[in-house]
């Protein structure tokens, strides 16, 4: 109902920006403008109501109710005093908004289906395994019975905790879904509200790109914080990735123990030297002007830590 309502406006609206129906602007387009909050009013409403059926005395969603049902109505009484423009653009904004978090929430419980669908799928195939090697064990026992011969000993081999990777799962699908979401909302408001910009307007230092002192490249506020994000997401990654790597994939390829370790392994490393690489690259900090650094370093290290960097290295040697 709410699509048949808005589709028309949204064809009629843009008519009215152009030199013929310029003149229907103030009149036509306020009027539109007003049965779309409405519309929109009511869809917050109805919608609303619905998640707090159950929950009443949900004080969040009781704020949050009024807030859906009132933003619209406030932006129509806006466009009747005269902001018109701007009553449009940020209703346009939050209604793209508001879809762009449903569609993240959608992905969001669409992962959380798929995990708990493959981790019913595992331990139904950890109990057909160990109902299998019961009934070979009593087989075995009844044939050294028979026999005379002694019991085979049971071999306890390493197991997954499924409830530890599930854990692990969620908390990365959560974490992605609220960057993926803060991210497209970021760049929806960038332009709209110019107070987000205040990050891109303050210079940390510069860092040269040439030979000239016009090949500077500043770095921003704005820069040190994308940096601190990818660090953040890069240590999220390498605490939550190894569960989701088992449930996903590794657990569909039957490999041993210490294969699926060496993996998980190898990409924690491969994680955290990405995530280092391109928070240095945000931040300016480019190979050209680190090479002499880490050479140094490593000479350095080569002699005060040789033991701990050659046990690190056979570490991977061993995980290969």
């Amino acid at each position: 109902i709410l699509m048949a309502v808005l589709i028309p406006i949204t064809i009629v609206m843009p008519t009215l920006e152009t030199p013929d129906g310029a003149v229907y602007r103030d009149s036509l387009g306020r009027i539109l403008f007003l049965v779309a909050s409405a519309a929109l009013a009511t869809f917050a409403h109805r919608t609303m109501a619905a998640v707090r059926h159950r929950r009443l005395n949900n004080r969040t969603l009781r704020i949050l109710h009024w807030f859906a049902v009132a933003t619209p109505m406030l932006l129509a009484l806006a466009s009747l005093m005269g902001y018109h423009y701007t009553a449009v653009q940020l209703e346009g904004s939050l209604f793209i908004s508001i879809c762009w978090l449903a569609f993240g929430i959608l992905l969001y419980f669409l992962g959380l289906r798929a995990l708990s669908v493959r981790e019913r799928r595992l331990t139904l195939e950890r109990l057909l395994e160990q109902r299998a090697n019961e009934r070979k064990m009593a087989e075995a026992r009844e044939a050294a019975e028979s026999t005379g011969e002694g019991v085979p000993p049971a071999l306890d081999m390493p197991e997954m905790n499924l409830k530890d990777i599930s854990q692990q799962s969620t908390s990365l699908l959560r974490i992605l879904a609220l960057a993926i979401a803060v991210t497209g909302l970021w760049f929806m408001w960038k332009d709209v509200i110019p107070a987000l910009q205040l990050f891109d307007s303050v210079t940390l230092w510069n860092i040269s790109t040439g030979s000239g002192k016009e090949d500077l490249m500043p770095i921003t506020l704005g820069d040190l914080l994308v940096a601190l994000l990818f660090v953040a997401g890069t240590v999220v990654a390498a605490r939550n990735l190894p569960g989701t790597l088992e449930v996903m994939i590794l657990s569909r390829l039957n490999l041993e123990p210490g294969s699926g370790y060496a993996i998980t392994t190898l990409a924690k490393y491969v994680i955290v030297f990405l995530g280092a690489s391109i928070s240095l690259a945000v931040l300016g900090l480019q190979w050209s002007k680190l090479q002499w650094l880490v050479a140094a370093l490593g000479v350095g290290l080569g002699f005060g830590l040789q033991e701990i960097v050659a046990n690190f290295v056979s570490g991977i040697i061993l995980l290969f």
